[in-house]
This record gives structure tokens, C-alpha cells and sequence, in this order.
């Protein structure tokens, strides 16, 4: 049925460290060795945290596990390496794991989006506005070198609704020629795959337990997939990664690699962000999918053709 491919599209800092001890750069070049335990994060609250942050942080964490079961979180002040959560005048992270205690500081104005995104920072990503392709996409007016300056390794198309982009309203970037509108709520497909990628997948029970399905994909069974589309909802999907067939969430691509397998009609279709097959020809999309489809069969998203369409039934 053809090859297998994976990639990263979140905008990795090669240089960093995450917190399996590895840079991103040996993780994505298959160095990292194989584990029986999920990646574990240390964090702690500074007394200083007000009580209603602590909230948003716990419901950050769970989005995070959700959607990388190669990343756990436990709550210790004393461990070797760990995360102190604080209050300040504004939200800052470090980039990566840089050892021993390090500073995660929220601001009064912070909210779940602003807490994804200085975690997301914690573990080894920049802005996406800071990838070496920027220029199709972004027209950057700011001095701030630290955090607009071109860094990083990404692979894949540019992510206009990853957690890790800014919004034009700061007028420090000009955003034009984007393929989604910003949002700054909730990860993005590519932000999970970044994440599944730099943490990759470990079997738990009762967590993540994935299975070859009918269609010879792995599919962990887990209510997950209710944004495949993102951020235009979910596409071809009741919501749930199979269990037997239907597009497979990121986590079960990173665990199983992405597919690229030949349709009935004789083109070669790779899985995309929302884990369908695409073959990338001009189609003509069912009347409900229409409403988001530019008449190709993805590549990356939208609706796909009944010839790529049967390769997951």
C-alpha cells in the first residue's frame, strides 16, 4: 500500500532541549530511544499564583496529555528538572527544558490560549511567525529580535491556526496570504502532531491503548477527534479515532507513521492534518462539504475525493 512518511509542523528550536534530555533535532532524526513510559514534565505553583490561574493551568495540562500520550505531568517542587508557575507583569517562557528550576510566569490578563502557549514554549516550540518561510505569510514590523527574529526547523505547511502564532492586532505583524484566521484557544492539528512528534506516543493502560483497525491503520478508540478539521470542525469523522476505520487521530499517526497508499483510481494519497487521505486532484465535494472546499482533494485539509474516500471504509 505504499510508504510511510512522518512530519513535524509545529516551529521547533533544534538548538533546545526537551525534557527527555534530547534536542528536538535528535528526536526528529529517530535518535531517541524507544520507552515503555511516558516523558515526564515536573511543575510546582509559586505561592504567589492567584487560586484561579491554578485552575487554568490543570485544565492546559490535560489538553496537552489528551492529545500527546508521550507526555505526563506531576506536580513536585523538589525534582532535578522542573517547571515553578508564576505571577507576573507578563506571560514568558523559557524555550525547552534548560535545567534544574525554571519560570513559567502568567500575567493578569492571561487566559487558557496564553497558558497552552507559554507551555508549548516549555516544551521545545517558538512562534510559528519565526520559521525561515515567514515572508509568504507574515510581514514582521517588530524590533523584538528575541521573539520575532527567523529560528527554528519546521517541516510542513505554514500553521496559521497554531496556538503558537500571534495575532495582527499587536502591529507587529502584518498577516496576509493565511489559510485559516487566527485563534489563540486551543491547540491546532499542527500543533498536536508537533507535540506527538517531539514526544512520541507510549502505550498506557486505561490511557492509550492503539489497534490495528479494518482499514490496517492504528486507532486508539479515544474521543479525540472532534477538530480534525480545525478550525473548521470535524470532517468525515463521528468524533471519535475509529476504533476500526475512519481517519486516525495525530498521536496514532505518530505511532503507526504517516500512510501514503494508492487509491482505486490509481493516484498515490498521503494522510493529512485532519488524518483523511488526499491525492491533491480536482474534485467536486459533496453538497454538506462544499462550504470549505477549493476543488482539490486536500492536501492538508478539507474534504476528499470518493476514490480516497473509500480508502478508510
Amino acid at each position: 500500500m505504499g510508504g510511510i512518511e512522518t512530519s513535524v509542523m509545529s516551529n521547533t528550536d533544534p538548538f533546545a532541549t526537551t525534557w527527555s534530555g534530547l534536542t528536538p533535532q535528535a528526536v526528529i532524526n529517530s535518535e531517541a530511544p524507544s520507552r515503555d513510559d511516558p516523558i515526564t514534565v515536573y511543575y510546582y505553583f509559586a505561592d504567589n499564583l492567584p487560586e484561579e490561574y491554578r485552575s487554568i493551568v490543570y485544565d492546559t495540562i490535560d489538553d496537552i496529555e489528551d492529545a500527546a500520550p508521550g507526555i505526563q505531568f506531576k506536580y513536585n517542587s523538589t525534582a532535578t528538572n522542573r517547571i515553578r508557575i508564576c505571577y507576573g507583569a507578563e506571560c514568558k517562557s523559557a524555550v525547552g527544558m534548560v535545567g534544574a528550576q525554571q519560570n513559567l510566569q502568567l500575567a493578569n490578563w492571561a487566559q487558557k490560549g496564553d497558558v497552552l502557549h507559554e507551555f508549548m514554549h516549555a516544551l521545545g516550540f517558538l512562534h510559528e511567525y519565526q520559521r525561515e518561510d515567514r515572508d509568504l505569510y507574515v510581514t514582521c514590523w517588530s524590533k523584538d529580535t528575541a521573539n520575532y527574529v527567523k529560528k527554528g526547523m519546521a517541516i510542513g505547511r505554514y500553521d496559521a491556526d497554531s496556538v503558537m502564532h500571534y495575532p495582527d492586532i499587536r502591529g507587529d505583524l502584518n498577516c496576509h496570504n493565511l489559510w485559516a484566521p487566527r485563534q489563540c484557544k486551543r491547540l491546532s492539528n499542527g500543533d498536536k502532531v508537533g507535540l506527538n512528534k517531539l514526544y512520541p506516543p507510549v502505550r498506557q493502560p486505561r490511557v492509550y491503548n492503539p489497534e490495528k483497525g479494518y482499514t490496517d491503520l492504528y486507532y486508539c478508540g479515544r474521543h479525540n477527534m472532534e477538530n480534525n478539521n480545525a478550525p473548521f470542525g470535524k470532517i468525515s469523522v463521528d468524533g471519535y479515532c475509529g476504533p476500526n476505520n475512519g481517519p486516525n487521530c495525530p498521536s496514532c499517526r505518530e505511532y503507526g507513521g504517516i500512510q501514503t497508499w494508492c487509491n482505486d483510481e490509481g493516484s498515490y494519497a498521503t494522510q493529512g492534518e485532519t488524518g483523511l487521505f488526499y491525492c491533491g486532484r480536482r474534485f467536486t465535494a459533496r453538497e454538506n462539504e462544499r462550504r470549505y472546499h477549493d476543488g482539490f482533494c486536500g492536501p492538508n485539509n478539507g474534504p476528499h475525493c470518493d476514490s480516497c474516500r473509500r480508502l478508510l471504509e
